[in-house]
């Protein structure tokens, strides 16, 4: 069975907190469920527990050097956006392989993706990160 993957690309200043904020309150009964909304893509998990910043952070690629997003995470060159976009896979894929179901669906949020994802080979490079 393929699990599907909801990707919600929320605009900023749209709700997308709002949104972030349900799937917190409800995550044991979502998984209950068989859905998935992944902690690992998170980059505070204190502040935002289910804003998946880090799928935007590690797929634009596209660029020569790294935006705001990517610098607050202390990534000030290309070579550490593609090893922090390796280190995302890889928590992704344990936290995946961790799991004591396997999901019929998964949810990502974050509205980075909309602002900062424009370009179509840096949607495919998140693509890329959730497809396995």
């Amino acid at each position: 069975m393929d699990t599907i993957c909801i990707l919600h690309a929320g605009t900023e200043k749209t709700g997308t907190t709002s949104l972030q904020r349900f799937l917190a309150m409800n995550a044991t009964t979502l998984s209950k469920r068989g859905i998935w909304v992944p902690r690992s893509l998170v980059r505070d998990p204190l502040r935002d527990p289910y804003n998946h910043t880090l799928l935007s952070t590690a797929s634009r690629l596209s660029v020569s050097k790294p935006d705001d997003l990517q610098r607050g995470l202390g990534l000030l060159s290309m070579d550490a956006v593609h090893e922090h976009r390796r280190l995302t896979i890889e928590a992704l894929t344990a936290e995946r392989n961790a799991l004591a179901y396997t999901p019929s669906t998964i949810i990502v949020s974050n509205e980075h993706i909309h602002s900062r994802l424009y370009k179509a080979v840096d949607l495919a490079h998140a693509k890329d990160i959730l497809a396995p």
